[in-house]
């Protein structure tokens, strides 16, 4: 009977803090969002095929870096770029009818998940200024199409504790009740929620660390023009970047975050860079939540602005903006320190 209590009350604080956790991770939720009222709300329930084998792949690769070429041990080996015409369609079988207007999606896919969110930040048509989010789930895949293993827990009892399961469900129920009125997000050192009255505001301020040298680098070339190399900008050069987030701007400082999409020399005077990246986030209530950035960099400047176009997790329908300072700059070998503030208003 000891034993009994011993174990109840070991049920009682677990059941406490796994409630607090749920709380604060509330975001991985798939429940309806509340809207606007000028907003209309869509639902989209689609199968897209994805092929990169037989006689009309609908993947192909156009370009990658020097370090993935031949490199066919990954599925996407870093620096890899893809162009793609992928059927849509109502059901899981390749020749189900497919019509619509369309979307626009812009945001980071891990390839190899069973399950992914993705920002929707645009659209034409019945979709136009369309804001939303994108939930992905792997229905099948080739051999060669390795997929995460999913982790499953042991069965929590066995025929002699069925009543323990019972008494546990009803303390994590007490507990969550518990839980919910003050267990609100924490402020980061890095990201603080603004009182703003109304629409919920975050502000994000870390150092994102763009390296093009060394035998590491966490920004590769991938393609360029034919004149690309006698151009003062390097106009027409594509890159593919990893970048760090971090929270100071020394590199060992706590990493807070990945850069991670592309960016280009879209300027012939001046020196331009168009950016369409997700900055993917792993701190805190935060892990897990990315914004995306899609505008025009003007790298010289003291100060840029870049819009923030869409979110996923914490920032799901996100809209804001970026100011980008250069804090350190090597023009021998293009490396940079930037740091960015960034204003996000969410769901």
């Amino acid at each position: 009977m000891k034993n009994m209590k011993s174990m109840l009350l070991c049920l009682w604080a677990f059941t406490l803090f796994s409630a607090i956790g749920l709380v604060h991770c509330q975001f991985h939720s798939t429940t309806e969002i509340p809207l606007r009222q000028t907003q209309k709300k869509t639902s989209l329930h689609f199968f897209l095929h994805h092929s990169f084998k037989g006689s009309k792949p609908s993947s192909v690769i156009v370009a990658g870096a020097n370090s993935s070429t031949g490199n066919n041990s990954l599925l996407s080996p870093f620096g890899t770029v893809h162009v793609i015409d992928e059927p849509l369609t109502e059901g899981s079988e390749p020749t189900s009818k497919f019509d619509g207007s369309s979307i626009v999606v812009a945001s980071m896919f891990p390839v190899a998940a069973d399950f992914a969110e993705l920002a929707a930040v645009g659209g034409r048509e019945k979709f136009r200024m369309a804001s939303g989010f994108v939930e992905l789930k792997r229905t099948c895949a080739t051999e060669k199409t390795p997929i995460k293993p999913s982790l499953h827990s042991p069965p929590f009892c066995s025929e002699l504790h069925k009543e323990m399961a019972k008494l546990a469900l009803a303390l994590l129920l007490i507990s969550m009740a518990m839980a919910m009125p003050w267990a609100q997000p924490q402020d980061l050192k890095w990201a603080k929620r603004l009182d703003s009255g109304g629409q919920p505001t975050t502000n994000l301020q870390f150092y994102f660390h763009d390296t093009l040298s060394g035998k590491t680098p966490t920004a590769v070339r991938v393609a360029q023009a034919s004149q690309t190399d006698k151009s003062p900008t390097l106009f027409g050069a594509l890159l593919m970047a990893d970048d760090p987030l971090t929270e100071g701007p020394d590199r060992s400082s706590k990493l807070v975050g990945r850069a991670q999409g592309l960016y280009g020399s879209a300027s012939q005077e001046g020196f331009g860079l168009i950016m369409a990246l997700s900055y993917g986030f792993c701190d805190g209530i935060y892990n897990g939540s990315s914004i995306s950035v899609l505008g025009l960099n003007q790298a010289l400047n003291p100060v840029r602005e870049l819009p923030v176009v869409g979110g996923t997790g914490v920032f799901r329908m996100a809209r804001g903006f970026a100011e980008a300072r250069t804090h350190w700059f090597d023009p021998a070998t293009g490396d940079a320190i930037v740091a960015y503030n960034v204003t996000v208003f969410h769901n």
